[in-house]
């Protein structure tokens, strides 16, 4: 069965009815109202995955629309109203292999009524690709114990990679005091956490957010864990190495431990940036490189190249100035929202 691509991003056509259509989310019929490059999964059509069967589904972002160092620059998905233990990307099909590339995937409604809040999410049958995306304020209920994960994949039969994604203020609505997800990913064997950022995975007090949170089916080799509670969690892979923390918690002989938010360009409210700044010197070529590791990304979050046996901890390979997003020739992937 051959495998099912389409894009979104500048000059798409969001309403073709043969290609998308309501998802069952919001109940938006044949029609769609994204803006720009935004859908929004609460209101907007989607590509429902049950209308076929393929061996895997790609969906592909505009090139141009990758993340160039701050939020709204490029196409993402938005969840914008209360919905029920959901992702705002949610893959609920089972048994395709999917790749999902150069999306921002946010919450434009503060906080949720009564629910957990996934940035990011799949079933535990499901082989997934994640790369380049950027997930901030996924914020969970007003119930306590119910927080938001950025990123929440796989299960006792999945095999997921994650590389070169960035999470950021992600963790408890205002009735929850039990804290917040950044990286949650499980695995049957196999699994890949590599060159990924969270910072700020914190619980309405300010306490109790699992930056990364390790499987021991699960290699993380150059993560970047900054501001959470704790950074990492979990049990690691005896592979885990060339990680970086603010809270000595941080798996592998050669990580680099209690750096500061200092490491990136900017942490201040609506202007994140999370790449690298000059001030994050331990942290660059501190990394095991694509030379070394096959599994290491040969492009960061942004475009910029890898190469060699050495590379910088986290989503942003440091260039000493502001790189341009440098777009991609990868094909992506997407799923049900």
């Amino acid at each position: 069965m051959a495998d099912v691509i389409t894009t979104i991003g500048a000059g798409k056509d969001y309403a073709t009815p043969q290609t998308w259509h309501d998802a069952g989310y919001g109940g938006a019929g044949a029609g769609d109202d994204a803006v720009g490059n935004w859908f929004d999964s609460d209101v907007d059509t989607v590509l429902a995955l049950s209308d076929v069967t393929p061996l895997s589904v790609t969906l592909q972002s505009d090139a141009s629309l990758g993340y160039d160092g701050t939020a709204g620059s490029g196409a993402g998905f938005n969840s914008s109203a209360n919905v029920a233990n959901i992702g705002v990307v949610d893959i609920a099909a089972v048994g395709y292999a999917f790749q999902l590339y150069d999306f921002e995937i946010r919450r434009s409604k503060t906080v949720c009524d009564t629910a957990w809040m996934y940035g990011l999410s799949y079933g535990q049958d499901d082989d997934f690709v994640a790369e380049r995306l950027l997930i901030h304020h996924i914020i969970g209920s007003t119930t306590a114990t119910r927080f938001g994960t950025a990123l929440g994949l796989g299960g006792s039969r999945a095999i997921p990679t994650v590389k070169n994604c960035i999470a950021y203020l992600c963790g408890g609505g205002t009735g929850d005091v039990t804290g917040g997800n950044g990286f949650l990913i499980n695995a049957a064997a196999a699994g890949k956490c590599y060159n990924n950022t969270a910072w700020n995975i914190l619980d309405v007090a300010g306490v109790g957010g699992d930056g990364i949170i390790q499987d021991a089916d699960v290699v993380t080799r150059n993560c970047l864990a900054i501001d959470c509670d704790p950074d990492y969690s979990g049990t690691a892979h005896a592979n885990n190495n060339y990680n970086a923390d603010s809270d000595n918690t941080a798996p592998g002989a050669n990580s680099v431990h209690n750096e500061t938010s200092a490491v990136f360009v900017n942490t201040g409210a609506g202007t994140e940036d999370l790449r690298l700044s000059a001030s994050a010197g331990n942290l660059v070529d501190a990394g095991i490189g694509p030379a070394s590791d096959a599994v290491v990304p040969t492009m960061d979050i942004d475009g910029t190249a890898r190469a060699g046996t050495t590379c910088d901890i986290g989503a942003d390979e440091y260039v000493g100035g502001a790189p341009s997003f440098a777009g991609s020739n990868l094909i992506l992937g997407g799923g049900v929202l």
